[in-house]
């Protein structure tokens, strides 16, 4: 994990800027620890999902499933 600096300033430089062109409706993090970056950084108000990972992310787990169908229904609503 990059130190706190590190993801501050990409998250200003690169993120940010990133998000205000593509204009997302929702984040979709892969991963707890993504998940925890965008909730410290991001100021956004759009829904954000976390799809868990596995050990060797070999399998998608029950709960990343139910994270994906969750997904499917908001963007079919």
């Amino acid at each position: 994990m990059p130190r706190v600096t590190a993801r501050r300033e990409s998250w200003r430089l690169i993120v940010e800027p990133s998000l205000h062109v593509l204009a997302p409706v929702m984040t979709v993090t892969l991963g707890k620890k993504a998940e925890s970056v965008v909730k410290e950084l991001s100021e956004t108000d759009l829904p954000d999902y976390c799809v868990p990972r596995t050990n060797g992310d070999s399998y998608i787990s029950d709960e990343a499933k139910a994270v994906l169908r969750a997904i499917r229904a908001d963007v079919n609503s």
